[in-house]
This record gives structure tokens, C-alpha cells and sequence, in this order.
């Protein structure tokens, strides 16, 4: 099991590390850019309540002295409505930005989503391999969501409170510079609070976020593989640790507690302080007469003891502000590493058209490695040539798959070239070439919807009695009409419901439905049962009737009838022909055949000494 340090990229750690950096800023400002108006709009609408907000000790200083000192009560009713017209006005404001500066935040999130996923779509199959799905999907969910709450409560928020700072001390200057000094006395202790809180937060909060970093990896991966851990009555081992996991999530969070309960009381502390200081100086001053001579008041006292509320509260949300703009730019910094990823396999500038396929697909000396210097394919020469179906067997690590892979430039080849019609995959538009073919592989993924949503993946205009002829022609058809809702039956998550034979023969009627010139089976009939696989062989005549093919079979039952039998030992071609040609030659392709009709025999109830000659033909055909 991973420890918390290792819940955590080392670079997305260091992210975490790092301090405002205005190239994101800057970056980020692209999303919001379409939305200037607004923003600045937010923006004089937040000046607008702080500096409401900065009147209102100014009009109570003004009572104090004036009304209440003179005993004015009119006046001091028409005081008292414009304080809470202040208040009043200011809230409005406040509404008024919350409104508009999440409206804004919403809009650029929702591009940015919009564009990350489109991206994330366009990128390559090596891309998908060093990008665990669940890391993408936190760029899309939480780390868009810190930055919409950068918007909804950071930059612009952040511009009203300090407009708050500076103009408090501005307004106190006016006032007494000898009681504005004993409040700003206390901002020595105000800053090492801040920088304590900032660097133990920080650091808390990283630790927080790599626990629950683990403890979700956990369970994401416990509850995807429920069905091994019931087998394997793994239960109470895997609660014991998800509990160990989930307690170090506890105690990361209570550290967390732990910096806000010294942070807040620590402020306040300070804050009261400082109000006890205006109160003695300035009460001191005025008990001796001093106060009367230098102008100050009980109202300028009272403004004094406000403003000191009024400094403390946004110094307080600056320093909670802080891990909220730390933890933005470390999703921004995450997001914006994502968008410069550009996929190594992407269309020509120029990409030549395409066609039906005239003449053949050729492979052309193809060498292939999924890492350096450790070859898959070593030399790899063949054609399929139009309305051919060829087949590739051979063990598992022959590179077999790998074939289909390249066909479908999923990968590209490492030298050598495939061509179509002559021309190199290469010069093609991927998504263009793509469309030539039609897939099934081994381990179906259907999506959740209905089984008409699934029929229809590649040709949304499919109508209802096309559905039904493709399915007939993959022998589905009953199967399908004796569901509740018929093409119209739901569908659970890949299809938990089917069993494996239903899911491939619906991986069948998908292929189908759009009607491909170029077929690829891979492995098509390796896990199911022999009446499904009767099925399949009862429609592969009719599947592959004027149809180009590229058949990867484990079966060697479902290729006798192809046109061009390859077996692939070590990635290489160890032989090539016919069924019957092959078998005649007596290699490495009958000893499989024989060996694989050994085992069913067994299966089925045959000679009980097979297993000891099928073990002896295995180590035979390795040999070769």
C-alpha cells in the first residue's frame, strides 16, 4: 500500500510550494476575458460596498459628537436612517457581486471543461497509457472547481478587502496619527501570526489533500475490483486498511483543525489588544484634558474602536485566502500542464484524402517498441488486400494486438510503414482513418444508456429496423426481444447485467451498424460459451462477405475459413497460408491446433492422459 508521500506527483507537490505566479494569472485570464465588462463591473460594485462600508464609523463618529452630544433627536433619526440606508446599500452591492462574479466564474469554468475535455479527447493512446483515468478525471471535477471558487471568492475579493486596509488607515490618519500608530503597533504581531499559520496550513493542507488522495485511490480501486475481493474473502483485511487510511485522513484533517483553532483565537486575541490600547491612550488622554486640546472626541474614540474591527476582519480572510489562491494555482499550474501535452500521433498539416479501399493494406517491414529497445514487432511483412480476410495467431506477447494498434494508428510504427492503397498511414488524419474501420475487441465496453444508444455509437441515424436486421445477422436478435423494453432496455455500467457472450454479441451488431469496409476482430470470440460461439460462427460468414478483415483469434475454430492464416512467434511471422496449408507444413501452427482440440477433448470428458501430451506439445511449440 502507497504511503501519503506517495499519494502525490512529486511536481504536483511542489506546485503546492510555490507562490502567485502571474503567468497562470495570465493564462486564466483567457477564460475570463470574453467577460471583461462584467468582471470590471464586480469589480466597482465590491469598491462600492468596502467603501460603504469604510463610511459607516465616519457616520457614527458623527452621531456621537453631533446628535447625541447635542441632543438632537431629529437629526439623530435621520442619522440612524442613512447608517442603515448604508447598510442597506452595501448588502445590495454585496448581492449584486456575489451574483455577477459567480456568473462569471460559471461561464469560464464551463469553457475551460468544454475545451480540457475536447483536448483530453484529441489526444493519443500513449497519452491515456501515462494519464490514469483518475487524474484526469480530477482535473475536470475539483481542480476546475478551485478555480471557479478562486473567481467566486479569491482575486476580485481580495482587491475589496485590501481597498478595506487602505482606506481604514486613511480615514484613522485623518483623524488622531497618534492613536492610528498605537493600532498599527500591532501589526508586527499580526504578520508573525500570519506567516506561522500560513506555513503550518500549508503544509497541513498538503498533507490533508495526499491522504485523501490515497484513501479515494483505495477505494476506487476496491469497489471497481468488489467481485476479487468477495472471491478471494479479502473483506476484513481490506476494511482494516482502508480504516488505517481513513485515520490518516482524520488525523490530517485535525492538524488542519488545529492551525485555524490557534489562528482565529490568536487574531482576535490580537485585535482586542489593540482596541484596549485605543481605549487607554485615547481615555487617558482625554481624562487628563489632553484630548479636549488636540481636538480628539468621544465620537473620534468610538471611530477608533470601529476601525480596528474593520482592519482585523479582511486581515483575517486575507490569511484564509491564502491556502484557497495557493491551492488555484496549483490546479491552474496541473490544468495548463494538461493543455500543453499535444498528442505524438496527430493529423498531417496537409493529410491526404482517403477512400474506400481499392487494392491492400500493406505492412512494410514493421518494426515496432512500446518502450526502447525492447521490440514488439521485429520486421513484420504482410498485405491484406481487398474483400481478404487474414488471421494472426500465435501465444500471448507475440504482438498480435499490436498489429491492430498500428492499423488504427492508435500508435505509429517505430520503422518500416503501413500503407493504404500505397499511401503511408502516416499521411492521413487519424480521426479520418478511423472511420474506415470497425472494431470488436475481447473485453467489450458497452456505456450506460439504452441498447439502441450502443447500436447507434458510430451511426446516430440508425433506425430502429436497421438495428433489428443487425442484430439478425449476428444472431442477437432473440436475445435482444426477449428484454424488457427490447432496443429500448437499459443498459447498467459496461454493461454489468449481460453476460460476456451477450456483450459480444452486441459488440457485433455495433460494429455492423456502421457498415464498415474494414473489419478487425480481436479475440472477438475468446470468452464465450460454445453455443454463443455458434452463433458468432453462424454470422462471421455473413459479417465478412465483401469485407476486408483482420482477424486476432485465440479460437483457432473461428479462422479456418479466412483467407490467409499468419502465426506470429516472438513478433515475428513464423509461418503463413491456409488452414489446410498450414496443417500439411505440421509446425508451430498444428502443434497449437492440436493442443487446443487436446483441451476440449478434456473439457468435453476425453482421454484422461491428454493433459500430460498437451503440456508436452506447449513446451514444444515454445521451443520453436
Amino acid at each position: 500500500m502507497s504511503k501519503l508521500k506517495q499519494a502525490l506527483a512529486p511536481d504536483e507537490a511542489l506546485a503546492y510550494r510555490r507562490r502567485i505566479d502571474t503567468r497562470l494569472l495570465g493564462r486564466l485570464w483567457e477564460f475570463v476575458r470574453p467577460y471583461q465588462r462584467i468582471v470590471g463591473f464586480t469589480v466597482l460594485l465590491s469598491l462600492a460596498a468596502n467603501a460603504l462600508r469604510v463610511l459607516q464609523p465616519l457616520v457614527g463618529m458623527y452621531i456621537i459628537d453631533h446628535q447625541i452630544s447635542e441632543g438632537d433627536v431629529n437629526g439623530l433619526i435621520l442619522m440612524v436612517l442613512l447608517f442603515i440606508g448604508l447598510l442597506l446599500l452595501a448588502s445590495a452591492c454585496d448581492v449584486a457581486f456575489t451574483w455577477f462574479i459567480s456568473w462569471v466564474g460559471q461561464r469560464a469554468m464551463d469553457t475551460m471543461r468544454r475545451r480540457l475535455i475536447r483536448h483530453i479527447f484529441a489526444q493519443d493512446t500513449v497519452f491515456f497509457d501515462r494519464n490514469p483515468v483518475g487524474r484526469l478525471i480530477t482535473r475536470l471535477t475539483s481542480d476546475v472547481e478551485t478555480l471557479n471558487e478562486l473567481f467566486a471568492s479569491g482575486l476580485v475579493a481580495v482587491m475589496g478587502e485590501l481597498l478595506i486596509i487602505i482606506g481604514v488607515i486613511a480615514l484613522m490618519l485623518t483623524q488622531s496619527a497618534k492613536l492610528t500608530g498605537v493600532v498599527l503597533l500591532s501589526a508586527p504581531f499580526i504578520l508573525a501570526v500570519a506567516i506561522f499559520f500560513r506555513r503550518h496550513s500549508r503544509k497541513w493542507y498538503l498533507e490533508t489533500r495526499r491522504a485523501l488522495a490515497t484513501m479515494n485511490a483505495y477505494l476506487q480501486e476496491n469497489v471497481a475490483g468488489m467481485r476479487t475481493v468477495q472471491a478471494f474473502n479479502r473483506q476484513r483485511r481490506n476494511h482494516r486498511q482502508f480504516a488505517s487510511l481513513n485515520n490518516e485522513y482524520r488525523v490530517a484533517n485535525l492538524h488542519t483543525i488545529f492551525a485555524f483553532a490557534l489562528f482565529f483565537p490568536a487574531m482576535s486575541f490580537i485585535s482586542s489588544m489593540a482596541v484596549a490600547a485605543v481605549i487607554w491612550v485615547g481615555g487617558r488622554d482625554m481624562i487628563a484634558g489632553r484630548g479636549a486640546a488636540a481636538g480628539l472626541s468621544f465620537g473620534q474614540l468610538f471611530f477608533f474602536v470601529q476601525c480596528v474591527h474593520m482592519l482585523f476582519a479582511p486581515v483575517r480572510s486575507l490569511s484564509e485566502k491564502y491556502n484557497l489562491l495557493q491551492a488555484a494555482m496549483a490546479s491552474s499550474e496541473r490544468i495548463f500542464k494538461l493543455f500543453d501535452q499535444r498528442p505524438t500521433i496527430d493529423a498531417p498539416r496537409e493529410p491526404a484524402p482517403i477512400r474506400p479501399l481499392t487494392d491492400a493494406i500493406r505492412f512494410e517491414d514493421v518494426r515496432f517498441a512500446y518502450v526502447p529497445d525492447e521490440p514488439v514487432l521485429k520486421g513484420i511483412s504482410f498485405e491484406i488486400r481487398r474483400g481478404q480476410s487474414v488471421a494472426v495467431v500465435g501465444a500471448t506477447g507475440a504482438g498480435k494486438t499490436t498489429l491492430i494498434n498500428l492499423l488504427t494508428r492508435f500508435y505509429d510504427v517505430t520503422s518500416g510503414r503501413i500503407t493504404y492503397d500505397g499511401v503511408d498511414l502516416r499521411r492521413f488524419d487519424p480521426r479520418a482513418l478511423r472511420r474506415q474501420f470497425a472494431v470488436v475487441l475481447q473485453e467489450v465496453f458497452l456505456f450506460s444508456g439504452t441498447i439502441a444508444d450502443n447500436l447507434r455509437l458510430a451511426n446516430p441515424e440508425l433506425t430502429e429496423e436497421e438495428m433489428w436486421e443487425v442484430l439478425r445477422q449476428v444472431r442477437a436478435e432473440d436475445f435482444v426481444a426477449s428484454l424488457a423494453g427490447g432496443l429500448h432496455a437499459e443498459v447498467s455500467e459496461r454493461g454489468g447485467t449481460f453476460s460476456t457472450g451477450q456483450k459480444q454479441l452486441l459488440a457485433f451488431a455495433r460494429a455492423l451498424a456502421s457498415d464498415p469496409q474494414l473489419l478487425i476482430l480481436d479475440e472477438a470470440t475468446a470468452n464465450i460459451d460454445t453455443e454463443t460461439e455458434q452463433r458468432i460462427q453462424e454470422a462471421i460468414g455473413t459479417v465478412l462477405a465483401g469485407r476486408t478483415a483482420l482477424v486476432i483469434a485465440h479460437r483457432l475454430s473461428t479462422i479456418q475459413r479466412a483467407d490467409r492464416i499468419l502465426v506470429m512467434h516472438h513478433g515475428q511471422i513464423h509461418e503463413a497460408g491456409t488452414h489446410a496449408e498450414l496443417l500439411a507444413i505440421d509446425g508451430l501452427y498444428r502443434r497449437l491446433y492440436e493442443l487446443q482440440y487436446r483441451h476440449e477433448a478434456v473439457a468435453d470428458g476425453g482421454d484422461p492422459a491428454a493433459p500430460a501430451a498437451a503440456e508436452q506439445l506447449t513446451n514444444e511449440s515454445q521451443a520453436l
